[in-house]
């Protein structure tokens, strides 16, 4: 059976070469890839499933990775068997799934032991990526949710700056010690010393500056927000309040930006509402 680069078929860049080559050498290899065992960039699953999309968001938010469907954890051929449409159905609900869009190069081995699809993610250069409103990362050999904190500073990483390097880039600019960044509820807080406010008592920074923390800062939240209604659907806006630790008007400009874009919706009355999760 010849290579199938999926990539190429949703008009983007080719896949990597080791996934655009001969079927037979590559059937070869696939022994040899798996006696590797799984690490930060290769997994194992014995079938498609959620994980599946979550390990491919995880890879693409981190270093990129393999996937081998039709692999048991302990690195043995699971015996599977897939239908013909199995590549372009496995890769469309990733794509469908995943925003900012990821798009796997997939091809099928056949060995003794039974099929094996091969699914190559590369890393993504604006991040983070989500997937129903959550956004994963590889941590050694497993994949875990992001917290708020971790999502912020992605997204400033990924566009040439940094929490810290906004915020203390101004301050060494007017000669003011550095503030303190700390872990705090899930989320993140940033300490000034007495006296790092100006005149009128409150921490200035320019247009552009303000523009990268607002923004950084509210991607989070939002993606804070989801990620709470995904795990408690029928969520109240008091609980969300609660659980986030900010203001309410904040809150609600988030719920709406979050409503407009399709991600959640409201069900109920004004009292007794709540906020559940869009497919």
């Amino acid at each position: 059976m010849p290579p199938i680069c999926l990539a190429k078929i949703y008009d983007r860049r080719p896949a990597s070469a080791d996934f655009c080559i001969p079927t037979h050498r590559m059937t070869s290899r696939i022994h040899d890839i798996i006696s590797s065992g799984e690490s930060e960039t290769l997994e194992f699953k014995e079938r498609f499933n959620a994980d599946v999309i979550e390990t491919a968001v995880a890879f693409a938010n981190t270093r990129g990775g393999q996937i081998l469907i039709g692999v048991s954890n302990n690195g043995k051929p699971a015996g599977q068997h897939f239908g013909k449409e199995a590549l372009r159905d496995y890769v469309n609900r990733i794509v469908t799934a995943t925003e900012p869009v990821v798009i796997p190069a997939a091809e099928s081995h056949s060995t003794a032991e039974g099929e094996i699809i091969a699914l190559q993610i590369s890393e993504v250069p604006l991040k983070p990526v989500a997937t129903r409103g959550r956004c994963y990362r590889r941590a050694g050999s497993t994949t875990r949710v992001m917290s708020a904190a971790e999502i912020a500073a992605m997204h400033l990483r990924s566009t040439g700056q940094s929490m810290d390097a906004v915020i203390v880039a101004r301050k060494a600019k007017d000669g003011l010690p550095a503030p303190l960044f700390e872990n705090s509820q899930g989320g993140f807080r940033i300490i000034f010393k007495a006296g790092d406010a100006d005149k009128t008592g409150a921490l200035r920074f320019s247009t552009e500056e303000g523009g990268a923390l607002s923004g950084a800062l509210s991607g989070a939240l939002k993606q804070q927000i989801i990620q709470l209604i995904n795990d408690i659907p029928g969520i109240q806006r008091k609980t969300i309040v609660e659980r986030t630790g900010v203001p309410e008007r904040t809150v609600d400009r988030c719920i709406a930006e979050c409503i407009a874009e399709n991600k959640i919706e409201r069900r109920g009355s004004k009292k007794t509402g709540g906020y559940w999760p869009l497919a």
